[in-house]
């Protein structure tokens, strides 16, 4: 008797079971062929699981297809595909409509298409295709309707992929871009719909990448760009409807890269005025000649930073930048010879934002003799602004050598309008007279007399009619005089 009550309850567990709308767990690892296989048997009219769906053979080479789960159409939180090394498709996922967070499938070694995703529609989150050796199309990816992704786009490590063809009815990437490592691309075709990306933009280690034809249509940018280490990429030919970036642009160790042409509508990097990151930065680019293709930008609200580029000749594409909100720094710069590319940009916006960082600094350039533009003199006869100067060619080799030559050229701010100096060549005293307006607010007020080899002679914090030069030798000095409007220079002969 009592066998036999075993027996029915057995055979009433399997009863219950077979008509099971889903397994009782929020989350579902298939593990094995043999599971997948009895999913649609098991459980029949299972549509919807709430938790993940996890794929992932437990033993190397079990699972070949997932045909057993042709009747899942939605996935509470994600659809994992990993570490498969016999799969070959994604075939009897055709019903799967929504994920409510994200797709991951990475480490399927012999995975060669995305067919089975055709029917997808909506991605709340993320989309991981990544180290997937065999993968050579992403065709079938999504239905026409997936417009959005929900949260990151990552493309990396898939060494067979030369497209990105199927990727086509995406227009927006709520969070992050990643294309890394994708050895085979050389261009970004398939994402040509894509309008924003509302965080940061990474393209990275692609040897093979040479342009980014396909991301024609993007426009803005909420966060970063990062463009490194892209070994054949000559040039930005494909950004050139990005107007602008949340955070900072940087460019550094593509070995080809000779100018940032196709960037011919970026007007604004650093939206957040809040992100101390923001800046440009070009560095490590060996093959950089100048910065054309540049030309509309106009404003970076944050540093910008040149360094380390073997072949960079001067900054030509940067004569539009007008304003910064931080530091400047052009450092290790083999071959610059040339900086007037950024003299129009406001002396009064070169600030650092760090204590910790110089205002300006143009270091190790050893090339660059003539530092003495526009907005450099003002910036050079500041007192209150940080500055290195060192390791340039003679003329730009020191801060005094920029002063001199700022002095020589009269390359000097309005201050000069509101201040006479003489006479010069002057022999026992030097007359000053001011408009009024230079000498109200006496706290910014300064005279200092430097000798022809930089050494500091007099110093007066306070306006003053006439000085006594009597004692000085005979020789070439600079007065510095700074007010509240400003600072000028002037290069006076004293005689005996």
């Amino acid at each position: 008797m009592k066998k036999l009550l075993l027996l029915i309850a057995i055979l009433l567990e399997g009863l219950l079971i077979a008509n099971a709308q889903c397994p009782s767990t929020t989350d579902v690892t298939l593990n094995s062929q043999g599971k997948i296989d009895n999913f649609i048997i098991l459980y029949p009219n299972c549509s919807v699981i709430e938790g993940y769906l996890i794929i992932d053979e437990s033993t190397d080479g079990d699972i070949t297809n997932l045909k057993g789960l042709k009747n899942i159409q939605y996935i509470g939180k994600g659809l994992k595909i990993e570490n498969n090394s016999s799969l070959k498709s994604l075939a009897g996922l055709e019903a799967l409509d929504s994920v409510g967070r994200g797709i991951a499938i990475i480490n399927n070694n012999a995975l060669e298409t995305l067919d089975g995703l055709s029917g997808v529609k909506k991605i709340n989150s993320y989309v991981e295709i990544n180290e997937n050796t065999k993968l050579t199309s992403i065709n079938g990816f999504g239905d026409a309707s997936l417009t959005s992704i929900g949260g990151f786009l990552s493309l990396s490590s898939n060494p067979s992929l030369t497209s990105l063809s199927g990727l086509e009815s995406i227009k927006t990437i709520k969070t992050s871009l990643y294309i890394c490592n994708m050895n085979n691309l050389t261009n970004l075709k398939g994402l040509d719909n894509v309008t924003s990306i509302g965080s940061c933009l990474i393209i990275q280690t692609n040897t093979k990448l040479q342009n980014f034809t396909g991301l024609n249509k993007l426009d803005t940018i909420g966060g970063y760009v990062e463009i490194s280490m892209n070994s054949a990429l000559t040039n930005f030919s494909g950004l050139n409807s990005l107007t602008s970036t949340g955070s900072y642009f940087k460019v550094y160790g593509n070995d080809l890269l000779l100018n940032l042409s196709g960037l011919s509508s970026l007007k604004i990097i650093g939206k957040i005025s809040s992100d101390l990151r923001n800046a440009l930065m070009v560095d490590y680019n060996p093959s950089l000649v100048d910065l054309s293709g540049l030309e509309a930008l106009n404003q970076i609200n944050g540093f910008l930073y040149i360094s380390d580029n073997l072949s960079l000749i001067n900054l030509s594409g940067l004569q539009n930048l007008t304003a910064l909100t931080g530091c400047v720094y052009i450092v290790r710069n083999d071959k610059l010879n040339d900086i007037t590319g950024i003299e129009n940009i406001d002396p009064e916006t070169v600030k650092s934002k760090n204590s910790n960082y110089k205002d300006l600094q143009i270091s190790d350039n050893p090339q660059l003799s003539e530092c003495a533009i526009k907005c450099i003199c003002p910036i050079i006869n500041d007192n209150n602004k940080n500055k290195t100067i060192l390791n340039n060619k003679t003329g730009c080799n020191t801060t005094y050598e920029i002063k001199t030559e700022c002095s020589a050229s009269g390359i000097e701010d309005e201050t000069d309008n509101l201040l006479e100096l003489c006479p010069n060549p002057a022999k026992n005293t030097i007359h000053l007279n001011y408009n009024e307006t230079l000498t109200i607010n006496q706290d910014n007020f300064n005279i200092e007399i430097y000798s022809i080899t930089g050494q500091k002679i007099k110093s007066i914090d306070h306006p003053v009619d006439k000085i006594d030069i009597s004692n000085f030798s005979e020789g070439i000095y600079i007065v510095n005089v700074t007010t509240g409007k400003g600072v000028a220079s002037w290069k006076i002969a004293v005689t005996k």
